[in-house]
């Protein structure tokens, strides 16, 4: 049986900071400084949530079960 692998959630910068509860000022500082892994798409910035995920599991120091 093949497993289907399921493509990534891409989020903007606004759900990232309701995701993070941060300010979108500050989630924009952490994609200017390139601390939180961003791309751009035009001229709106994407987040991976999985990258997003692990991003937030290093700067925790707490691995997900």
């Amino acid at each position: 049986m093949s497993e289907e692998k399921s493509s990534p959630v891409y989020l903007n910068l606004v759900e990232v900071s309701e995701y993070l509860r941060l300010s979108r000022s500050t989630v924009c500082r952490l994609v200017d400084e390139e601390e939180l892994p961003a791309f751009k798409v035009g001229r709106s910035w994407r987040v991976r949530r999985d990258l997003l995920e692990d991003w937030i599991e290093r700067r925790s120091g707490v691995r997900a079960s």
